[in-house]
């Protein structure tokens, strides 16, 4: 199994457009064949900090996933709303 952690730091005044492209990104990922998991948290105690918290059955599903309009529309609009670009650690079960 593939799991992804990916970082996201929101622009403070930007917040709840973040969260409504994030939640439409959740919904419809969830929805993909080969998603195990998907989940969208925030740090605790640090207001603009949101994190992906992704399983995914193998790498062909996550390469699929990122070739999806509702991934790449989401991305393009997270590029206006973030301070930094998304930080994204994979990793394999073992």
């Amino acid at each position: 199994m593939i799991c992804v952690y990916a970082i996201c730091h929101v622009k403070p005044e930007c917040i709840q457009e973040f969260l409504k492209v994030a939640a439409e990104l959740v919904d419809e990922t969830r929805k993909e064949k080969d998603n195990m998991s998907y989940h969208l948290g925030q740090e605790i105690g640090v207001e603009n900090v949101f994190t992906f918290i992704e399983q995914w059955k193998d790498d062909a599903a996550l390469d699929l996933h990122v070739t999806l309009s509702h991934f790449t529309q989401a991305v393009g609009k997270f590029g206006n709303l973030l301070t930094a670009p998304l930080d994204i650690h994979k990793s394999e079960t073992v």
